[in-house]
C-alpha cells in the first residue's frame, strides 16, 4: 500500500514537472521573441535620431507596444520560477498569480 502511493505521488509529480517545463519553454521563446522585437525597434530608433520631433512619438509607441508585451512575458516568467522555487504549483498560466498577470496585463496599450 505504502509502495502504490509513493509510485502514485512520483507520477504525480512527473506530470507536474513535465507540464512545468513546457510551460517555462513556452514562456522562455516568448520572451526571447520579445527581446528581438525591442532589438528591431531600438535599430529603428537609430532613424528618428536625427528628427528631434518624431523621436520621443516613436520611443512612446516602443515602450507601450513592445516594451509592455516584453514586460508582462517577463513577469510571467519571473512568477513561474518564483512559484516553482517556493514549491508551488508553478502553473502561472493556469490560474496561479492571476492578479499579477491582470497587473501586468494593463500595461498593454489599449488604443
Amino acid at each position: 500500500s505504502r509502495e502504490a502511493y509513493d509510485e502514485g505521488a512520483r507520477s504525480a509529480f512527473s506530470a507536474g514537472a513535465d507540464g512545468r517545463r513546457r510551460a517555462r519553454a513556452a514562456l522562455q521563446a516568448e520572451v526571447g521573441s520579445r527581446w528581438s522585437a525591442l532589438q528591431h525597434a531600438a535599430r529603428g530608433a537609430e532613424l528618428f535620431k536625427a528628427d528631434e520631433a518624431e523621436a520621443p512619438h516613436f520611443a512612446k509607441h516602443v515602450l507601450r507596444t513592445c516594451g509592455a508585451d516584453a514586460v508582462d512575458s517577463l513577469l510571467r516568467l519571473l512568477t513561474l520560477d518564483e512559484a516553482v522555487q517556493s514549491g508551488g504549483q508553478g502553473h502561472a498560466e493556469d490560474g496561479a498569480h492571476s492578479e499579477l498577470r491582470a497587473g501586468a496585463g494593463a500595461l498593454s496599450p489599449k488604443e
